[in-house]
């Protein structure tokens, strides 16, 4: 899909908008055009071919971070694992699931993509 230069501004804006309802903290997009060549050489023509990069984090609760010098303790182990680590990277799987239809506030069936 060919993005005008003017609606460029607002596709950040609108990833942001659905980060953010859905509960993520933290939005970063890179531009790769400038490592493009240093890409294909590590991942090959296809991983190259994408020339931007989209970033999304969610805080993890302090409670559990307060714990980590104490990660020997199985406690702190399972605990961590099992509210910061999976119940987090589930959240951040499912927001970096859903393809965004950059012209409208709503999501887009992967079908739609290929049809651009």
């Amino acid at each position: 899909m060919f993005v005008q230069r003017t609606e460029r501004m607002d596709i950040y804006s609108r990833i942001g908008k659905v980060t953010n309802s859905s509960g993520c903290e933290f939005l970063g997009v890179a531009d790769l055009t400038i490592a493009e060549q240093f890409i294909r050489e590590q991942g090959g023509v296809t991983v190259a071919d994408f020339p931007k990069a989209v970033s999304i984090g969610i805080t993890l609760p302090d409670t559990i971070v307060d714990q980590l010098p104490n990660r020997e303790d199985p406690a702190v182990a399972v605990n961590y694992r099992g509210h910061a680590y999976e119940i987090i990277n589930e959240r951040l799987n499912m927001v970096a699931a859903r393809p965004l239809d950059i012209r409208s506030d709503r999501c887009a069936p992967a079908s739609y993509w290929e049809s651009d």
